[in-house]
């Protein structure tokens, strides 16, 4: 799973995705790239990364969850 989207509800999704068996949680992507490596960190994720389009060139990403604003 990768997530682009690092805000409130972004740390949601990691958490979900992170406790899932069936999931691995491996990128997220914000723009503000801090509080993408800050929830890499915290719930797993072995990448993180401030362009959401360099978080899809990574093969480990296999499905992606978008949790911008509206």
């Amino acid at each position: 799973m990768g997530l682009i989207g690092a805000g409130m509800w972004g740390e949601t999704h990691a958490r979900v995705y992170s406790e899932n068996p069936q999931a691995k949680f491996v990128a997220v992507a914000d723009i503000v790239e801090e509080r993408a490596k800050t929830l890499a960190k915290k719930y797993g994720a072995q990448s993180y990364y401030k362009d959401y389009k360099d978080m899809l060139r990574n093969p480990e990403v296999e499905a992606v969850a978008i949790v911008v604003p509206d």
